[in-house]
């Protein structure tokens, strides 16, 4: 059954008002969006000495997107040679509230996200390679995305690396960086190229990482190069979604989430940070890849 979309409007402001959440509301965005801007109920701190198995640290550095900047912690992976984030763990309004009210980003609500290690970009082929990923590719090049790879090959080398796909509201949170706009730098699509590759600057093709302007978290590409897959398996709407950040691992849909839009991209509201696709977990999509995660003990911070 439908719900109006005024309804699920209206729930979910209901529960965030419940949760103890700060917000304010704007006015509607691009295609029915309306923006939120929610004030964090809870950011974790973490030790300055933090050590975590298999990483070294590497350094400190200041991250500037739209009107947030931040103070990030990189690390560097031992076994890949892929440098990640330590994202600080809070709770934010995921998803997005649409007029139409069939769209499955609805309803928006809090989720508590626990601290964790994000690659800074997408996998690239040379660390892929180095541990033996298997995918049907049509782009050559190190410095590459991955793309051509299916979510079981995908699951199966972050295994081998000791590392898994992140879920699906860590990556908006990672995306968002802080933000409730329509994108990570604004509301605004004149801004999109310097962030992100799609189909109006891509020239068909996916593009190094790191060659466009990153988020206030320092991630790089999480708008647009290739679609980004997560661990949960895809659902219709938010009704019902996990509260803690885990992975939404239950239902009886085979497919599992992507985000982030891709090179291939035709419309700019597939690269928006709260846009949902899906795919098969057995196909080799050539414009499909993923930026790998690693969770944090708790014993760790707290």
């Amino acid at each position: 059954m439908k719900i109006p979309g005024g309804i699920l409007f209206l729930l979910g402001i209901a529960t965030l008002i419940g949760s103890g959440s700060r917000f304010t509301a704007s006015p509607g965005l691009g295609r029915g969006e309306a923006s939120w801007q929610c004030g964090a109920a809870k950011i974790t701190t973490l030790p300055v000495d933090l050590e975590i198995p298999g990483f070294r640290y590497l350094r400190e550095d200041t991250y500037s997107c739209g009107s947030v900047t931040r103070k990030m912690r990189i690390y560097f992976h031992e076994r890949t040679g892929l440098e990640f984030v330590l994202v600080p763990g809070g709770t934010f309004l995921m998803g997005s509230s649409w007029r139409d009210g069939d769209q499955d980003e609805s309803p928006p609500h809090p989720v508590a996200v626990q601290p964790f290690l994000l690659c800074r970009t997408e996998c690239t082929k040379k660390a892929w390679d180095a541990l033996g990923g298997q995918d049907d590719r049509r782009f050559i090049g190190a410095d590459l995305p991955v793309e051509g790879a299916s979510w079981e090959s995908v699951s199966d080398w972050c295994r081998k690396a000791g590392l898994r796909l992140p879920t699906e509201a860590e990556w908006e949170f990672a995306c968002r960086a802080d933000t409730r706009t329509s994108y990570s730098f604004g509301d605004s699509e004149s801004e999109l190229d310097i962030y992100a590759w799609h189909k109006g600057n891509s020239g068909g093709r996916p593009h190094e990482v790191k060659r466009k302007r990153p988020n206030a978290f320092g991630l790089h590409d999480m708008h647009g190069n290739v679609w980004e897959l997560c661990s949960d398996r895809v659902h219709d709407s938010y009704r019902d979604a996990p509260r803690d950040g885990s992975s939404w691992d239950e239902g009886a849909s085979p497919y599992r989430v992507k985000r982030g839009g891709s090179f291939l991209s035709r419309e700019n509201s597939y690269c928006r940070s709260a846009n949902r696709g899906m795919s098969a977990p057995l196909r080799n999509c050539g414009h499909v890849g993923f930026r790998p995660a690693h969770s944090i003990p708790r014993e760790a911070y707290e």
